[in-house]
């Protein structure tokens, strides 16, 4: 299902709070070379834990909120 995208609203600065992130990067264990997908990527910080954990490393992350996308 997809849905239209959502105005941005200019002014309204974006905000986000990781939650977990460490448990995250444990539970997924990433692996050198590994490719991995962030669909809430939100912030970017369980992208970023992954990344800390393994920076060889691939995240691709994406996220429907154009806030978060544009920020």
């Amino acid at each position: 299902m997809t849905m239209p995208a959502v105005p941005f609203e200019q002014g309204r600065p974006y905000t986000h709070v990781t939650v977990m992130p460490k448990e995250v990067a444990e539970v997924v264990n990433p692996r050198p070379g590994g490719v991995y997908l962030d669909v809430t990527a939100g912030g970017g910080g369980h992208s970023f834990a992954l990344l800390s954990a393994c920076p060889s490393a691939r995240v691709f992350a994406f996220d429907r909120d154009p806030k978060a996308v544009v920020a």
